[in-house]
C-alpha cells in the first residue's frame, strides 16, 4: 500500500509553490531595485542641481570680494593692503571654521544625508518648501 493522494486537491503541489516563492523573491528584488534606482536618481539629482547653485555663487562671491578688496585698497590707496584683509578674513574664518567643525557642522551634514537618504515619498518635497 503506497500513501500517494487519491485527489491532486488533497496535498498542495511542491513544484506550484517553489514556483509561487521564486515569483516573490523576483518580484521583491524588483521593487527594491527601483527603490534603489530611484535613490540614487534623486540623488544624482540634487547633487548636479548643487553643483550649478554652488558655481555660481562661487562666482558671485569671487567677484564681490575682488570688488571688496579693491575699495579697501583704494580707500588706503594701496590695493595690497585691501586683498590682505580680504585674505585675513578668511583666515580668521577658517579657523573658527576648523574649531567648531566636528561640533556643528559636520554632525549637522551627516544628519542631512542621512534624512534625504532615508525620506519617504513626498517627505523631501514637504522640507524645501
Amino acid at each position: 500500500m503506497t500513501n500517494q493522494p487519491k485527489d491532486e486537491n488533497e496535498h498542495p503541489d511542491l513544484s506550484h509553490i517553489v514556483e509561487k516563492v521564486h515569483e516573490h523573491v523576483d518580484t521583491r528584488l524588483e521593487y527594491l531595485r527601483l527603490i534603489v534606482s530611484e535613490k540614487v536618481a534623486v540623488a544624482m539629482t540634487k547633487t548636479t542641481s548643487l553643483g550649478v547653485i554652488l558655481s555660481l555663487f562661487f562666482l558671485f562671491f569671487f567677484f564681490l570680494n575682488v570688488a571688496a578688496a579693491m575699495w579697501i585698497g583704494k580707500h588706503y590707496n594701496d590695493y595690497s593692503i585691501g586683498f590682505a584683509a580680504i585674505a585675513g578674513f578668511y583666515l580668521i574664518a577658517a579657523f573658527i571654521y576648523l574649531l567648531l567643525r566636528k561640533s556643528v557642522f559636520e554632525k549637522k551634514m551627516e544628519d542631512s544625508i542621512v534624512k534625504s537618504l532615508y525620506a519617504e515619498n513626498g517627505e523631501d518635497e514637504e522640507d524645501e518648501e
